[in-house]
């Protein structure tokens, strides 16, 4: 459980529906640790993306990779996530540094990335070949490896440039 991640998820959700009433077209709103995309701007650019920035739990001043994405939520759950296992009550204990979730519902997505989070990578990769709930998942392992639900997802690991 998670309650204040799924909290920006329901935030962020009524204040895309608020904004799209009062008929704002195109937002990006943020909150905590979730970003939210909705509508569709023409600026010229069909390729273009919002990119975010992703980083390692451990350190705040070194990004890991850059997701790109459009008309979607990421939300975000990592070892500074209070995460309480409701069998024990203690908090999660993660093989993950950091797990991003992406989908087009903001309540949906701040739920995943907790539960996603203490889950293992075999059984995220279980849920989401079976294709019940449409989401897409970038999971930084505490090793540092990156696995990613699809090629949908783009992802840039950071690299340190050569001296």
């Amino acid at each position: 459980l998670d309650y204040d991640s799924i909290s920006a998820g329901y935030a962020l959700a009524d204040a895309a529906a608020a904004l799209s009433v009062k008929g704002v077209n195109y937002a990006i709103l943020t909150y905590k640790n979730t970003v939210v995309t909705y509508g569709e701007i023409d600026h010229g650019d069909p390729d273009d993306k919002v990119n975010v920035a992703v980083y390692t739990s451990d350190n705040d001043d070194q990004y890991h990779g850059i997701i790109s994405f459009e008309n979607s939520v990421l939300s975000t759950c990592d070892k500074n996530s209070l995460v309480i296992d409701s069998k024990t009550g203690k908090r999660v204990e993660s093989q993950h540094d950091t797990v991003v979730v992406l989908c087009g519902d903001g309540i949906l997505s701040n739920a995943l990335a907790p539960v996603l989070y203490g889950m293992s990578t075999e059984e995220i990769e279980r849920i989401y070949n079976s294709k019940v709930i449409k989401f897409e998942a970038v999971v930084i392992e505490n090793d540092g490896e990156v696995y990613k639900t699809s090629d949908a997802v783009e992802y840039q690991t950071n690299e340190e440039p050569a001296e």
